[in-house]
């Protein structure tokens, strides 16, 4: 029974990914085009190798306190808070990303 429950997660996986392909290529695209985003990039090919380096650990650097708070909540018998905290910060992410499309709608 787990082993068929398995292969058809693994089917909805191997569907989403070559249906959601070509459309999650177009939106990196469109997003790759914002001038903000090119100026950045030009920023970031100017830096040395060690400064850009740094610049890509840092955005885990800040995030492993919020993890291992996390997982410290959990083994503390507190699950639900555990997926919270760890789960909080990309939910919100996601409302100010639909929050800027529903504004540039109007």
């Amino acid at each position: 029974m787990a082993a068929g429950l398995a292969s058809g997660v693994l089917a909805l996986f191997i569907l989403f990914e070559e249906w959601g392909w070509v459309p999650l290529q177009h939106q990196l695209a469109r997003i790759g085009r914002w001038p903000g985003l090119r100026w950045i990039e030009g920023w970031v090919r100017s830096l040395p190798p060690w400064a850009a380096v740094a610049l890509f650990v840092l955005p885990t650097a800040l995030l492993l306190p919020v993890k291992l708070l996390a997982l410290w909540a959990i083994g503390r018998g507190h699950v639900v808070l555990g997926r919270v905290i760890t789960q909080y910060p990309h939910a919100l992410a996601a409302q100010c990303g639909w929050m800027r499309e529903g504004w540039r709608s109007q």
